[in-house]
């Protein structure tokens, strides 16, 4: 059997209130198990697949996993007893608990910090506390604490004794009752909702309807999590736990329907997120609360089932089934998953760096210092601060510029400007558009460039002819009927003038500069949004083509009202014919003949270029923390691929990083560091660009062939098809992708 060698990040839900469904490797196996409602899936082979179990046949309430017995491994605790763990994973009989009431909720911790673990159960009245007496898990009720509308209870202060969390709905008062060391307890206001200044006023106020302690922000307090009614509406707000018994100020959480609360760290970081009314938000440092994910139908439990280093996903009311986290597909348990298809390159991680925090930022690649290897450059803002520019190489942080602009970031581009050789940097705000030109070895003379106010969308093009690149401006449109302006900032060289143009004014969502006519000079497409005169409710996309005549322009032409939705249009030649055609994530449009074809692209597109080195433009994709690649062919787009999972993605942009001619990809955090990816040919362990005899030999020199450690190979060690393992599946996979060079 394979075993694990460094320790599995997830909760053994010993210190937090506990979900219907709990995760454990009960069988100590290195993988993640799911246990719920009487039933052990066993995860067999760390890869998804999983064998099912009874340990009871009826059903045993709520449940948590720990060493309940001090025997070294993890036994299963519901609201009506627990189960012995033999260290195999067989549990013995259910020993019941010997409590007179039907517990709606568990705790599963150690109380009195005697090295054992005690059971807590309660209902809306009452709460029990057993103390495991020897540790061996002979348990005798202790407390038995009665309050009215208890809604938690836990160790609060953090003293070793039991406290208790209730609402008074009558007085408007959250408090926390600390027990003292003679068991009273001493009531403490913990929160107390707004008081109206005049009668009726309340219905305008917020009031407490539930509340929960959670340790939000992994700092080991357990933080105040409230749901607040007001106006006929629910919100869902934070408290953070200062440590001396009292909470910060509410901090927002999200606006929910019914606002029934889970709790789990989806995304693995320390700190814990929310899946409120089956939507999950996950949790930034104890900041704010960004919504990912939706469509969750049951109380969830979360891990990576199948060692992609992706969060999957497991919820009560399916049962039989769990979710991968890459293509939100569910899996039967009990099934075998098929393994992933063959690609002749593969993208292999570097080590990751850090950078600042990043709030409001654009990031791109390119070659500034004309090396041959692209600089990752990064526009980023900050409310109060000033705008910057950091360029980072392969060694980190090259340098940092400071903008003199405020926040917030909207584009950025790196172009040639001036078609001097080099790329400069072009980058706005709302109210300022800045260009940066390259003098060379990291040297910039800062211009600011004439533009719109309220700056949304930027193209940069030769409008004009002249050798110079001209900046197009367009204007944050008031509405879906209110329409956007549109400008040309003419580059003359020493100057720049800003020249608005005549357009029918529809709200623009996106702008490409390119020479759609082939007639020498760009021409300007506006990706337009309107309302559909036949139908005064439906939003319509229109294609816009701004016909420049040598920096004249006589007026627009409608393409077609396409279906594209603006900011996910890309221009490129897909079919080889010297004529760009437009690409969305359903069709693209070939622009010569005017037809359209099916594209299926998983996700948002973020670059359509040729990542595979054949000659084709394919699609690169993303999808919440998965990478996906949309081959192009002769025939248009084959199938998308998901080529990488980046379990904590913010963003995606490509470029040639290393200098070798491929394209690379880089990943943006959201721990706020950067992963690059580089594109290497599948087997080419080496370096060297092909895969031959040498990178053979040492593949066997490393000695990972089935070597029956748990996940423990890379791609340079023999690990091609991305399980972790160095084994037949991948020698199967290099058969198929073909990419070994006899000599």
């Amino acid at each position: 059997m394979k075993r694990r060698r460094q320790s599995l990040r997830f909760e053994l839900c010993e210190s937090r209130c506990l979900l219907a469904a709990v995760l454990a490797d009960l069988d100590a196996d290195g993988d993640v198990d799911v246990v719920h409602d009487g039933v052990w899936y066993e995860n067999s082979d760390g890869f998804g697949n999983f064998k099912i179990k009874l340990y009871d046949r009826r059903s045993s309430g709520e449940t948590a996993v720990g060493d309940f017995d001090g025997d070294h491994d993890l036994d299963i605790v519901s609201t009506s007893g627990w189960y012995a763990n033999d260290g195999t994973g067989n549990f013995s009989a259910k020993q019941p608990f010997p409590t007179t009431f039907a517990a709606e909720e568990l705790r599963l911790l150690d109380i009195g910090n005697d090295g054992d673990l005690d059971v807590v159960l309660r209902t809306s009245s009452q709460a029990t506390y057993f103390d495991n007496v020897d540790g061996l898990g002979t348990v005798v009720a202790t407390d038995i604490i009665s309050f009215d509308w208890i809604q938690d209870v836990a160790d609060i202060n953090e003293d070793g004794r039991l406290d208790v969390l209730t609402v008074d709905f009558k007085n408007d008062e959250t408090l926390v009752h600390t027990q003292q060391a003679d068991g009273s307890f001493v009531a403490t206001v913990w929160w107390k909702d707004p008081i109206a200044e005049e009668p009726g006023d309340e219905t305008y106020l917020p009031r407490t309807s539930y509340a929960r302690l959670e340790n939000i922000d992994g700092d080991r307090h357990l933080d105040l999590v409230r749901v607040e009614g007001v106006d006929g509406f629910l919100n869902a707000v934070v408290q953070h736990n200062q440590g001396d018994m009292s909470v910060s100020a509410p901090l927002y959480a999200v606006e929910c329907f019914s606002c029934d609360i889970d709790f789990l760290d989806f995304d693995l970081d320390g700190d814990t997120d929310f899946l409120v009314d089956w939507t999950l938000l996950r949790n930034d440092k104890g900041e704010r609360f960004i919504e990912v994910q939706s469509d969750f139908r049951g109380e969830t439990v979360a891990a990576d089932f199948n060692g992609d280093g992706i969060v999957d996903s497991y919820d009560s009311l399916t049962k039989a089934r769990w979710y991968d986290g890459t293509t939100f597909e569910p899996h039967q348990f009990g099934t075998t998953l098929p393994l992933p298809p063959g690609l002749p390159r593969t993208w292999v991680d570097l080590d990751s760096f850090a950078v600042g925090k990043l709030e409001n930022y654009v990031a791109r690649l390119g070659d500034l210092d004309g090396d041959g290897a692209d600089e990752l450059v990064v526009a980023t803002a900050r409310v109060g601060l000033a705008a910057s520019l950091a360029i980072y190489q392969q060694g980190g942080l090259r340098l940092e510029v400071n903008l003199e602009q405020s926040y917030p970031i909207e584009n950025l581009y790196l172009t040639d400007m001036d078609h001097d050789g080099d790329v400069d940097v072009v980058v706005s705000g709302y109210e300022w558009l800045t260009l940066l030109e390259n003098q060379g070895q990291f040297q910039f003379v800062m211009r600011d460039l004439p533009a719109l106010s309220l700056l949304r969308y930027l193209a940069i093009g030769d409008v004009d002819s002249n050798g110079l690149q001209d900046v197009i401006s367009i204007s944050r449109g008031p509405g879906v009927d209110g329409g956007s302006q549109v400008s040309v900032a003419f580059h003359y060289g020493t100057h720049f003038e800003l020249q608005p143009l005549t357009y029918s004014g529809k709200t623009v969502r996106n702008a490409v500069a390119h020479d759609y006519d082939n007639d020498g000079d760009d021409d300007i497409l506006l990706f337009t949004l309107t309302i559909d005169p036949s139908n005064g409710s439906r939003q319509k996309y229109e294609t816009l083509l701004l016909e420049s005549l040598a920096g004249s322009f006589a007026g627009e032409v409608v393409l077609a009202d396409s279906g594209f939705y603006g900011e996910s249009v890309f221009i490129s030649d897909v079919n080889l014919d010297g004529i760009a055609d437009m690409i969305g994530p359903d069709f693209w449009r070939d622009t010569a003949s005017g037809t359209e074809h099916p594209v299926d692209v998983v996700g948002e597109i973020v670059d359509v270029r040729d990542l595979n080195g054949d000659g084709w433009g394919d699609i690169l994709s993303r999808q919440t923390y998965s990478i996906y690649l949309t081959l192009g062919s002769s025939d248009g787009f084959e199938a998308s691929q998901r080529i990488k999972n980046v379990p904590m993605l913010s963003d995606i942009v490509t470029g040639d990083y290393d200098g070798d001619g491929y394209v690379d990809l880089v990943a943006l955090q959201t721990d706020w560091s950067v992963m690059p990816y580089l594109s290497r040919v599948t087997g080419d362990v080496n370096g060297d660009g092909v895969f031959n005899s040498a990178d053979l030999v040492a593949i066997v020199m490393h000695g990972h062939y089935e070597d029956g450690v748990y996940r423990n190979s890379t791609f340079e060690t023999g690990d091609w098809n991305g399980d972790g393992e160095f084994d037949s599946a991948d020698i199967v996979y290099l058969m198929q992708v073909g990419t070994y060079t006899f000599e």
